[in-house]
């Protein structure tokens, strides 16, 4: 067991995939239930669910598991930031561990790869694709700094989590396709994503 909070971030629109992201399945769970197995495994505990405040969970939430409503107006309803400042707010361990309900193939073993990149200096660790695209819903936060940094920048109107990470303490750790070919950072937008993803797994 480790001392860092994890966080299912499950609050998307869903606007592509055309039904709740949350509850879509994939081999034999759905993706909430991939998600919260995957961050239970990493950090001994349950993690917390983080929704939209401004919309209805229609889709099932596992008994005894915590939910946190971030604060995004319905002038901003895509953007993540939000969610992730609702969790930096609420975290009370040093670091918080957020992973968006859309990304099936991560691993514990690949977010223990992110948390023993963290060193003293460094305040964001972001899982990053090959092609230099940073998962910024695949990270690892200091909670303290980068609520500073989150609200620095929703000052400046920039509602991108990339535009919150701190130049120079910000560590990237890259993660390719493993021998298999499954990208672990692939994310699910789309039924047809979801029908690739399927077709991976079996």
């Amino acid at each position: 067991m480790i001392d860092i909070n994890g966080y299912v971030m499950a609050g998307g629109l869903s606007s592509r995939m055309g039904s709740p992201k949350a509850a879509v399945i994939l081999g034999d769970q759905t993706l909430l239930d991939s998600a919260i197995a995957t961050l239970t495994q990493f950090t001994g505990s349950l993690p917390v669910i983080v929704v939209r405040s401004h919309s209805v969970i229609n889709f099932q939430i596992p008994d005894g598991l915590e939910i946190l409503e971030d604060d995004a107006t319905e002038d901003d309803p895509r953007a993540p930031i939000f969610g992730v400042r609702a969790v930096l707010k609420k975290c009370d361990k040093e670091w918080a561990t957020i992973l968006a309900v859309d990304l099936p193939f991560v691993t514990a073993e690949l977010l223990n790869k992110l948390s023993s990149s963290r060193s003293q200096g460094i305040d964001a660790v972001v899982a990053t694709q090959p092609d230099g695209f940073p998962q910024v819903l695949c990270a690892l936060y200091r909670c303290e700094a980068m609520i500073l940094e989150v609200e620095n920048a929703l000052g400046r109107s920039d509602i991108s989590i990339r535009g919150a990470l701190p130049e120079g303490r910000t560590l990237f750790v890259e993660f390719g396709p493993d021998q298999g070919g499954v990208d672990p950072l692939s994310n699910l937008n789309t039924p047809e994503d979801v029908q690739a993803a399927a077709r991976m797994l079996s």
